[in-house]
């Protein structure tokens, strides 16, 4: 059975790490094409997470030999971290200010500004908010499950990451409308927010619309499932209605007919 080892080094040739040094075998059984690329399939997952591993602990302790004196190491904390080559674990160094010893620990990645809000990698957000365009949460999930080999995501976290990142954008945008508006230097032409738009004797004006023919937009979208319910339960009420009504109609006709 055919063997890959991987060596790390760095620019001194210096071993960065003792996972880079893990043998990977290769089983391709019938020794058919077939066979060998699914080996090399398997080596790639099995192997990509343990070079990002390696490199990012090599990039953590950069950070600690050259941090500055008032850091101080405070012990390490296990995660897990997961990318588009799938996942790994990893000790995130914990960091004690000297001159401010009231205030909270920070870590590696605070420090750095990374996985500011989940251990989740900005390359695989981006392709769980490229293929949610395309297709549907679940399916995107199972994707990412084939591409990675692990499953990942579910269809709620991809969703919840495509909603966090659309808020994220909508409010950068408004930030920078604001301040384009708040600029004194820039001339605007003026906006008149009420027009007579089926007044023949009007002036001619230019319309500003979505496209969707709707006056505003939702702040939240309701779940379909949501909306189901609500639609079953008036049907329901309705129905009874009708049921109460024809009994009663049923009644007074009976009570007609003297029988």
């Amino acid at each position: 059975m055919p063997t890959i080892e991987l060596t790390l080094r760095d620019d001194q040739g210096h071993i960065i790490d003792r996972r880079s040094l893990k043998r990977y075998p290769l089983d391709w059984k019938s020794r058919s094409f077939h066979d060998i690329e699914g080996a090399v399939e398997d080596f790639k997952r099995n192997a990509l997470p343990d070079i990002e591993a390696d490199l990012l602990e090599a990039a953590q302790s950069a950070f600690i030999k050259d941090k500055k004196k008032d850091l101080i190491c405070n012990g390490r904390t296990p995660i897990v971290i997961k990318t588009l080559h799938g996942r790994f674990e990893f000790k995130v160094q914990r960091f004690k200010d000297s001159l401010a010893p009231s205030q909270p620990e920070e870590t590696y990645f605070d420090l750095t500004d990374q996985f500011k809000e989940r251990y989740i990698s900005d390359r695989l957000q981006e392709f769980s908010a490229y293929y949610s365009n395309r297709l549907s949460y679940a399916q995107v999930a199972n994707l990412i499950s084939r591409v990675t080999g692990d499953r990942q995501l579910s269809d709620q976290k991809v969703r919840q990451l495509v909603v966090d990142k659309t808020v994220e954008i909508s409010q950068r945008l408004q930030n920078e409308v604001k301040e384009q508006l708040s600029n004194p230097e820039l001339i605007f032409p003026k906006i008149k927010e009420e027009i007579e738009i089926y007044n023949p004797k009007s002036r001619e004006i230019l319309v500003f619309e979505d496209a969707i023919q709707v006056r505003g937009q939702k702040l939240n979208r309701v779940h379909k499932q949501i909306v189901k319910k609500i639609l079953f339960l008036m049907m329901l009420k309705r129905s009874r209605h009708l049921s109460l009504q024809t009994s009663s109609c049923f009644k007074r006709k009976i009570k007609s007919l003297n029988i």
